[in-house]
């Protein structure tokens, strides 16, 4: 909702939906005594439809041990998204829906079973779960595209839906009709590689992290400025590939014999090959 005056109609929205999902009616209800939920249109509706209201005191957020908990834990959740994946601010409700979605098809403490179970009576899927902030290309017909490119780059915010629901924010100039079929299309052919980031052009930071029995060291690489720690090279490459950047195995040195951090950068005196020849002087000394 943009406006709290959306409140009712929203409300009655979500009772059709919940009545028909539950196949069983609302008969309470447990809010706030905001003044957008005790107007006289609102109160007359729960009375015709025979709902029970249940209001807490003014400002004692204590007496809603659920809702408020909750709100100051998927908030956090969504600060946390964004900052990981370099988007803005103002993409916050997209983070918000994905990690609620998340939420409500995971087992949390002292539950046997999902919240969205547990409401709805059968287990849910979760085959359409994606890393927030996914690579998405949209295919351009030929018949509109001439000499441009027949693939737009950009990501995609995965929402909250039993089926995939891909936002693509592109940069297309040129519409395509209502009627025209768009379809996500994947990295099988040779344009995909030409729009990579090379490897070079990206400032990779290495950090060896010694273990407290100090018989081990933990080695992972990010990207300078970015938080994501990738400690295998399974990793690096998921990660490459969601940020359409061209990997090379041979760059990553995750041994923990050498324990370099900074940062590797190829074609320097800091580059894996550089770390494996540190790594062979050792092993034979």
């Amino acid at each position: 909702m943009k406006h709290k005056t959306e409140i009712f109609s929203s409300f009655t929205k979500y009772k059709k939906r919940a009545e028909r999902f539950r196949n069983s009616d609302i008969v309470n209800i447990r809010t706030d005594n905001g003044m957008e939920l005790c107007y006289t249109e609102f109160n007359k509706f729960l009375e015709d439809q025979g709902i029970h209201a249940e209001r807490a005191n003014v400002y004692s957020p204590e007496q809603n041990g659920v809702s408020e908990p909750f709100n100051y834990t998927a908030m956090d959740a969504a600060k946390a998204m964004l900052k990981d994946s370099g988007l803005g601010n103002g993409f916050w409700v997209e983070a918000l829906l994905c990690f609620t979605c998340v939420w409500n098809r995971v087992c949390h403490e002292h539950q046997k079973k999902t919240p969205f179970e547990l409401f709805g009576g059968r287990k849910p899927s979760v085959k359409h779960f994606k890393i927030f902030v996914t690579t998405a290309y949209v295919g351009v017909l030929r018949q509109t595209r001439k000499t441009d490119s027949e693939v737009n780059y950009d990501i995609s915010n995965h929402e909250s839906s039993d089926e995939v629901k891909t936002e693509v924010e592109t940069e297309i100039t040129k519409e395509v009709e209502p009627e025209s079929p768009i379809e996500i299309k994947t990295e099988n052919f040779d344009e995909a590689d030409n729009l990579r980031t090379p490897l070079n052009e990206v400032v990779w930071v290495r950090e060896a992290a010694p273990r407290r029995d100090k018989y081990r060291t933990d080695i992972f690489y990010k990207v300078e400025r970015f938080n994501s720690r990738l400690n295998s090279k399974k990793a690096v490459a998921s990660y490459c590939k969601s940020n359409n950047i061209k990997y090379d195995p041979i760059f990553f040195n995750f041994s923990g014999k050498n324990t370099y951090s900074g940062i590797v950068k190829e074609g320097t005196e800091d580059s894996s090959e550089t770390l494996r020849k540190v790594d062979n002087n050792n092993t034979e000394a």
